[in-house]
């Protein structure tokens, strides 16, 4: 993050305009997770006057970073300024599935949408707080899972999969964003990110490996993952391009 050198009048106004933001309406169908979620303009409606009222502005300014080889991302600089000339502005970057208009349009609107939230401090109304603690009970309720990279278990050899149940499995469907490699102390994890905004990390090299190939082929895939403690574990991975095999 980088600020003015002096931000007392900011931080004074923020306050204010904080004590009047209200949550934003989840106005919008998320169609994987047959659930609603705040869109851009919900988050605007609940933190545009109360900014205003205070002498507060936020100005995004998206760019394309490219990453080496065909991987490019798109940034988004978030600024909080106000009429002081104080200002802080930090940078989100989300991976782009492709580089066309239809991914780069999508890639701004989310980053638009989750840096507004997060500068302005706006959650959705009716959040469930306890959904992102509580691991498996997630995905029973059919709800959605936070969309945050899934943080790495504790040290120690990797974790031998646990049963899987039914009724614990949730299913995802969609384009691949991203995928990242991770060194952990217990091996390497792999976290995909999906058109939906999730993610969805695993040990399993081929799960990674299969996400890849779709994503280079801009195909879809199916996440079938179960909902722990440390976000949404991918338990398989399908390409939706290839042929089902014959029993």
């Amino acid at each position: 993050m980088t600020r003015s050198d002096d931000i007392a009048a900011l931080a004074a106004a923020m306050a204010k305009a904080q004590a009047e933001i209200t949550g934003a309406s989840k106005s919008s169908e998320n169609p994987h997770f047959r659930s609603k979620y705040a869109d851009l303009a919900s988050v605007w409606d609940a933190c545009r006057g109360p900014l205003t009222k205070h002498g507060l502005a936020i100005i995004q300014w998206p760019r394309l970073a490219h990453l080496g080889g065909e991987a490019w991302a798109l940034e988004l600089e978030t600024v909080l300024t106000h009429t002081s000339g104080q200002w802080m502005a930090d940078t989100l970057a989300v991976v782009l599935a492709r580089l066309d208009a239809q991914s780069i349009g999508s890639a701004i609107t989310y980053a638009r949408r989750f840096s507004l939230g997060a500068v302005a401090g706006v959650a959705p109304e009716d959040d469930d707080g306890e959904g992102a603690t509580a691991g498996a009970p997630l995905a029973r309720q059919g709800k959605s899972a936070p969309a945050t990279t899934a943080s790495a278990p504790p040290a120690g050899d990797p974790p031998a999969p646990a049963p899987v149940h039914a009724l614990e499995v949730e299913r995802a469907t969609g384009h691949v964003l991203g995928i990242v490699a991770r060194k952990v102390a217990n091996g390497e994890r792999f976290v995909i990110t999906l058109s939906n905004q999730h993610t969805y990390a695993t040990f399993q090299r081929r799960l990674a490996e299969t996400a890849k190939l779709a994503r280079e082929a801009g195909t879809e895939i199916e996440v079938q993952y179960k909902a722990t403690r440390y976000g949404n574990e991918a338990v398989a991975v399908v390409d939706l391009s290839q042929p089902e095999p014959e029993l």
